[in-house]
């Protein structure tokens, strides 16, 4: 069996060149192309030293490796939306082994996208890779997570609470946590006459948000967006509650903002870009 962290590094080559993983069209785990039936994609695996261990309680396939780590096939429709590497390092080790896996990403990925408090994600398009340190039940262990299109939707179908709300015709789901999901209409996506994106994004909530006389769960905004140079520039604003309109705007002669990362406006550029990476724009 060769060594887990140079066949990491193989199998992230595959599907990507060394430059930086917010230039590239998408990210997948040892070859295995999103969208792949789930037969196809476990007799890939296995020819990679990947061994068929169980069904887990979704009825994904769960793997095992000669080292011990473990692999789970997230399916959506029988089919590959994802993929979870849980790392056989535990507690004081799995510092280490984080450090030497978040290299070998970055060798193989470039620098990561977005920087956290307990991990590293490289996004490309619709795709991410996650690295990240967790602990459970006082064991402290390190992940990687391949997320494919249709992993954030059954993400939420299975995990969330309150579900969030079917999108409208034409959106796709692009980021989003458990509570949350930023969506782009990729049908009205394109380009302005003087290179900046045009489009539309939303926001969804499993429930409401705000002062409770101004309450919503989902809230939709049209705007441009200059992708390098990270601005938008406001044109309308919807603010939705349990799929009615609640309140309506547009807006003439704004000018361009830098917004924050974490607020609806940095979401939604963040989202706008890398729809943007992934779709034939019009």
């Amino acid at each position: 069996m060769p060594d887990p962290v140079r066949l990491l590094a193989l199998c992230v080559s595959l599907c990507a060149i060394p430059i930086h993983a917010s230039a590239q069209q998408g990210l997948a785990f040892a070859g295995v192309p999103w969208r792949m039936p789930a037969d196809s994609a476990r007799a890939r695996l296995e020819r990679l030293g990947y061994t068929f261990s169980r069904d887990g309680e979704a009825g994904d396939p769960v793997f095992t490796r000669s080292d011990r780590a473990e692999l789970t096939m997230i399916l959506q429709d029988g089919r590959a939306a994802g993929f979870l590497l849980v790392d056989s390092a535990r507690d004081a080790r799995a510092g280490q082994r984080y450090a030497v896996l978040a290299d070998s990403l970055r060798a193989a990925l470039g620098s990561a996208d977005t920087l956290g408090g307990t991990g590293l994600v490289w996004a490309a398009g619709l795709t991410e890779v996650r690295l990240q340190t967790v602990t459970r039940l006082g064991v402290r262990y390190v992940t990687l997570e391949w997320r494919g299109p249709g992993m954030l939707d059954e993400m939420n179908r299975r995990w969330a609470d309150r579900p969030l709300p079917p999108l409208p015709p034409g959106f796709t789901a692009v980021t989003g946590t458990a509570v949350s999901r930023v969506a782009v209409d990729t049908l009205t996506l394109r380009r302005t006459d003087g290179g900046a994106l045009r489009g539309r994004f939303r926001i969804d909530y499993a429930q409401p948000v705000g002062p409770d006389d101004e309450s919503y769960d989902g809230a939709g905004y049209e705007v441009e967006a200059e992708c390098a140079q990270g601005r938008t520039r406001l044109l309308a604003r919807s603010l939705y509650l349990q799929g009615r309109a609640r309140k309506e705007e547009t807006f003439q002669r704004q000018g361009w903002q830098s917004p924050r990362p974490e607020g609806h406006y940095g979401r939604g550029l963040e989202a706008l870009c890398r729809a943007a990476a992934a779709v034939r724009l019009r």
